[in-house]
């Protein structure tokens, strides 16, 4: 574990060694976005007390997360990321998080772990094929069986609906009728 400190770029660039810069970066600007994140909010919650309290809302601050003159970012590969925003009266939000890892096509201790312990054989992967494909024309009898439903309610519609003196022509230009029709021109997957 390394801690380097910073305060400019160029710092970052010469003290980071080159094949740790891009995680630094990463963790620095997640670091950034969930503190300038917790300062809308506590800028935001402000307005609506002020609001509620029948008071003018605070100006927008000319920086809403000051960035601090000397940064700090650990070496661990942990992806552990604190941010501390400093309140005007003295007291401190600290956000932590974890940043997830990053994918790789690299095998892993745990990968491997994975992949030879949980290996399913032949059989099973045949009988967790079969059962998607029961699954799928299950669903697709769902839909079937729904579409003649709402066929058939259209229709019962159309007849009640002439039968109270509306034409055809009133009936199929009233919008849940166009929507109904239209989900029915279109094709079952």
């Amino acid at each position: 574990m390394t801690t380097y400190k910073f305060r400019t770029f160029q710092e970052l660039v010469d003290r980071v060694p080159s094949d740790r810069i891009a995680e630094c970066l990463r963790e620095c600007g997640l670091a950034f976005a969930q503190g300038k994140a917790m300062a809308e909010l506590v800028f935001l919650a402000a307005c609506s007390l002020a609001k509620d309290a029948g008071k003018d809302a605070p100006a927008m601050p000319k920086h809403l997360l000051e960035v601090p003159e000397k940064l700090e970012w650990i070496d661990d590969s942990k992806g552990q990321i604190e941010t501390t925003l400093s309140l005007p009266d003295g007291k401190a939000i600290i956000c932590k998080s974890t940043t997830t890892p990053q994918m790789t096509d690299q095998p892993t201790p745990q990968t491997d772990a994975m992949f030879t312990e949980n290996v399913p054989d032949d059989c099973q992967i045949v009988a967790f094929c079969e059962r998607l494909e029961r699954e799928r024309n299950a669903a697709r009898a769902d839909v079937a069986r729904l579409r003649t439903a709402l066929d058939g309610m259209l229709i019962a519609e159309m007849e009640v609906r002439q039968m109270v003196g509306l034409s055809a022509d009133e009936v199929e230009s009233e919008p849940h009728w166009m929507a109904a029709r239209a989900a029915l021109a279109t094709p079952a997957k």
